[in-house]
């Protein structure tokens, strides 16, 4: 064509005017545009764009105006002039009359918008094609990824994904190379602000490589077969060729993109990572791992797949991901991370055997010092959860050794070893721990700040009161905005208060709201705070603090606790109706709420002091009744005080109010106007002679008792209707009859309380499943004679079942109590590992609540049946170092640990604890009997005669005190008192 272009010019000369002339200008055109084609020259082009403008001007109706347009189109696109070739192809694709101009320009104009940035222009376009493709499904799929890439450009994805899901057939569109990529471009670009469940919605229609370039591939064959049957002349053959050419540059363009495969995977489950869908996620990476192993990130695909596992708890899976990464010799980016993982898993289980051993092998040859102190923080924590304080000294201590100048292993145990001390409560050796441990590390170590916090505690266990404080003043300085400057602040403010400091002390309760978020610590502020209002004698705004409380922290604080200190101050203010409306109010508010287990302790302490106050004031208008009307009675009860104190140790007497014992007895003044005084005759000058605070008459007496009496009837009157008998009557009817198992069972303790009579069974085992703990307690109580292994099954189902309620100590000494008993009868080994059980709990879990030391005197005497002495010793010293505990305790310590030396056959040491007793504990008679008895023992072994012979000597002159004890019988029965 470009050869005879002479020729077509002098042609298209010639015809000017006359038929044919169309022809020419349409094939110089042509020419042009093949020359193009040929060899790029721009020239070319556009001398074809002028020819192409020339024919539809001059032949806007001509044979060929569409196959000139259509070629102009093209024309425009090349020599860069977008709009003006998808204004041509739109004039086609609207007003000409050939089907295959129409479909080719449509594509022609999809694809210049698309692929010049111009797809949001071309909305309304795409959408003309949607709408009318209604019948034709592959059309309207190709309309849809038009639209999905539109929307997107116009960041419009709310509506591009309502398109997604007509992209369900085989048009070529939906595997077009660059439709994918800006899928997948766009998905990333939605991630990246958040928008997952969009992205991944992008990423679930990305078509794998392998499936774009099969497809085209078939398509090429499939095209290249229907070219070769079209006539290269036929409007057909430029569509044909077009799409041709089209899928062969679409497959070249798949075939030069690198795999993508895995990443599209990745990016999956990235999504499914950040929206929280963590199964999917889980496996996700896993198939990631098994699909590709030899992928370059096969290795972090487990490591994610793990981390997935650990976050849904998934015990099994997450075994069997540590197992294979481990198994995996090559994979080292993240094996630290899985040794301490597979720790932290095996604590988890609570499979103490296989964490030891585990941990215990990795420590051996540790693959660094800082892998071997996570490892030691793994072992640390899970003791610490178990409460196995005692495990936890002795695990740490020769770590102390092993990591000697190995650092950060050696912190990890000497932070460890010191805690251990405090936990229980060793507060010598805790605060001597911590204070090495502080003067060996400083602010850099993870563990400073809680070991700085930790030491102000342990010395506040010693009782060096001002060292503590001084040292939590410290904290709070150094760590402002540490999370446990609440906790600092609540001690503060009891050494504070303790010093009677009570305004200080108060602005240091009020920052415990401020610096902690834990329920405890801000429920203990608020509490001590009313207690120091009250030392202020301001009980009003004590009562206000602690509503304020309720209303604040009502869902989720100690409200029980709240409304019982509101009722109680009320209490000590004389104001005993209110107390009592307080707590009734908030029992009937709170009895159903099995969770409230404070409710339990305002339902005794009601029921019991409604009990006391009921009988004391009306055993106090007893006594002023005989007073008023038994004139022999009153005579001698005010004027004979050997009378007056038999009275008050009987049966009525005990009755009687305190403050109206001290009145009539103690209080002088009163007592003037209460004890009868004649005025008497002088005998020498007959005189009336008045007595000293003048005359009293009986009737004067009677009137001042009766107006004493008056206020005791209506004290007793006052609370009448607080009666806990009706109370809890009407509470027990209201249970039963909305089937209110909780409230029924607290109704029915209450009205227990009451009774004087053995207390009955009224529920079944079945029914105590569902109980609060303090009520199993009590149920548990009244198996213990007859049933005691029922008893012993109701303790234990406190500690399965409600293993974080302060029930749990009580059951576990009520379990102790019982396996000590069986012991004691038994003298089974087994009975006695049963009992050290349940007291070493007691004593690793709960040292911070025991109240006295039988715990610890009863796990001495354990150990030593158990021929474990020097282990009872190290208990039983702990008794005397405690501070807390002192005369009976400290004296049975002493016993105990005569004993333990003695059976180490120490007899030295052994008479030296009996002879401290002896000097130091003679206020206890029993156990100073037995001293005077293992002392007298022990002195025969030593060879003492003549030491025995004083010391039976200095027991006879205290024979009166203690010729009642057990151990009495004892020594005379061997020596002859």
């Amino acid at each position: 064509m470009i050869s005879v272009r002479p020729l077509l010019l002098e042609l298209e000369e010639r015809t000017e005017g006359k038929s044919g002339q169309d022809t020419y200008i349409f094939l110089l055109g042509l020419s042009y545009q093949d020359e193009y084609s040929e060899i790029s020259d721009k020239d070319a082009l556009l001398k074809a764009i002028e020819y192409y403008k020339l024919y539809i001007e001059k032949f806007p109706s001509g044979e060929k105006s569409d196959f000139v347009r259509f070629n102009l189109a093209g024309a425009y696109a090349d020599s860069g002039q977008i709009e003006a070739a998808i204004d041509n192809y739109k004039w086609l694709y609207q007003k000409s009359e050939s089907s295959t101009f129409r479909t080719a320009s449509r594509e022609r104009m999809a694809s210049l918008y698309i692929n010049h940035q111009l797809a949001a222009k071309g909305i309304p376009f795409f959408l003309d094609v949607f709408s009318l493709a209604i019948l034709e499904p592959d059309l309207r799929a190709e309309a849809a990824t038009w639209l999905v890439q539109g929307y997107l450009a116009a960041n419009e994805s709310d509506k591009a994904i309502q398109y997604l899901h007509y992209l369900t057939s085989d048009s070529a569109a939906i595997y077009d190379p660059a439709f994918n990529v800006t899928l997948l471009k766009q998905g990333d670009r939605l991630f990246e602000a958040g928008n997952f469940d969009q992205a991944f919605l992008l990423y679930s229609f990305v078509k794998r490589r392998s499936e774009i370039i099969d497809f085209y591939k078939l398509r090429v064959e499939d095209l290249l077969s229907r070219i070769s049957f079209i006539s290269p002349e036929s409007e057909h053959f430029i569509v044909v060729d077009g799409q041709l050419k089209a899928a062969q540059a679409r497959l070249a363009a798949a075939q030069a993109i690198r795999e993508y495969d895995v990443d599209m995977l990745w990016r999956k489950a990235r999504v499914y990572n950040e929206t929280g869908r963590s199964w999917e996620s889980l496996w996700a990476y896993v198939f990631l791992y098994e699909d590709y192993p030899e992928h370059e990130q096969a290795e972090d695909f487990l490591y994610t797949a793990y981390e997935q596992a650990r976050l849904l708890q998934d015990d099994a899976i997450t075994e069997q991901l540590l197992s294979r990464y481990l198994e995996h010799g090559s994979f080292q980016k993240f094996r630290n991370q899985i040794v301490v993982g597979q720790a932290e898993v095996l604590s988890e289980q609570g499979r103490d055997e296989d964490l030891l051993k585990s941990v215990n092998a990795n420590l051996e040859n540790p693959e660094s010092n800082v892998v071997a102190a996570q490892l030691i923080n793994t072992v640390g924590a899970h003791y610490i959860n178990d409460f196995a304080y005692l495990k936890l000294r002795d695990y740490m201590k020769p770590l102390l050794v092993k990591f000697q100048g190995k650092e950060p292993a050696l912190e990890a145990a000497r932070y460890w070893y010191a805690l251990s001390h405090l936990l229980l409560a060793e507060y010598q050796g805790a605060s001597s721990s911590l204070q090495d441990f502080l003067q060996n590390y400083d602010e850099q170590s993870p563990y400073y700040e809680d070991a700085s916090y930790r030491y102000a505690i342990a010395l506040y266990g010693e009782q060096r009161y001002s060292d503590s404080e001084a040292e939590f003043a410290k904290f709070v300085e150094a760590y402002p905005n540490s999370a446990l400057r609440g906790e600092a602040e609540l001690y503060l403010g009891d050494l504070k208060r303790d010093r009677g400091e009570y305004d200080s002390a108060l602005q240091h309760y009020i920052l415990v709201d401020e610096f902690s978020d834990n329920d405890i610590f801000v429920s203990r502020a608020a509490f001590s705070s009313s207690e120091v209002l009250e030392l202020l004698h301001r009980p009003q705004q004590a009562v206000d603090l602690l509503k304020k409380y309720v209303k604040t922290y009502g869902a989720t604080g100690a409200l029980s606790d709240a409304y019982y200190r509101i009722g109680m101050i009320y209490d000590r203010l004389g104001q005993v109706p209110d107390r009592f409306s307080v707590h009734t109010a908030a029992i009937e508010e709170l009895i159903s709420d099995g969770n409230r287990e404070a409710v339990d302790d305002l339902i005794v302490g009601y029921a019991g002091d409604y009990m006391d106050y009921d009988q004391t004031f009306k055993g106090s208008v007893r006594l002023l009744d005989r007073l008023i009307y038994d004139d022999e009675f009153r005579q001698k009860f005010l004027t004979d005080r050997v009378y007056q104190y038999q009275y008050m140790q009987s049966v009525d007497g005990v009755n009687v109010d305190s403050a109206l014992a001290e009145l009539l007895i103690r209080d002088r003044a009163y007592r003037l106007k209460i004890i009868e005084r004649q005025a008497k005759k002088n005998p020498g000058t007959g005189e009336l002679i008045i007595p000293k605070g003048g005359v009293v008459t009986p009737e004067m007496v009677k009137a001042e008792l009766s107006a004493l009496k008056s206020t005791y009837e209506e004290k007793a009157l006052s609370i009448e209707e607080y009666d806990p008998q009706v109370f809890f009557s009407g509470k027990l009817q209201e249970g039963i009859d909305g089937n209110d198992l909780t409230m029924t069972m607290r109704a029915q303790m209450g009205l227990d309380m009451l009774s004087d009579e053995p207390t009955q069974i009224y529920f079944d085992l079945n029914d105590l499943k569902a109980a609060p703990p303090a009520i199993i307690l009590w149920e548990a109580k009244k198996y213990l004679n007859d049933q005691p292994d029922v008893a012993k099954a109701l303790y234990e189902s406190v500690l399965s079942r409600h293993p974080h309620s302060k029930s749990v100590f009580e059951a576990y000494l009520a379990l102790g109590d019982l396996a000590y008993a069986q012991a004691l009868e038994s003298g089974l080994e087994s009975d006695w590992n049963l009992a050290l059980s349940y007291y070493s709990i007691i004593a690793e879990r709960y040292s911070m609540r025991v109240e006295n030391a039988m715990p610890y005197l009863r796990l001495g005497r354990i150990l030593s049946e158990l021929s474990r002495d020097e282990e009872s010793i190290e208990i039983l010293g702990q008794i005397l170092q405690n501070p807390i505990w002192g005369g009976l305790d400290r004296a049975q310590a002493h016993l105990e640990l005569g004993l333990a030396y003695r059976r180490l056959g120490d007899w030295a040491v052994a008479h030296g604890f009996f002879e401290r007793l002896i000097v130091a504990y003679g206020g206890f008679p029993e156990t100073v009997s037995y001293a005077y008895y293992y002392d007298l023992l022990t002195l025969e072994k030593m060879g003492e005669n003549e030491s025995v012979e004083q010391l039976l000597a200095e027991y006879r002159t205290r024979s009166s005190v203690l010729m009642d004890t057990k151990a009495y019988l004892l020594i005379d029965e061997k020596y002859g008192l």
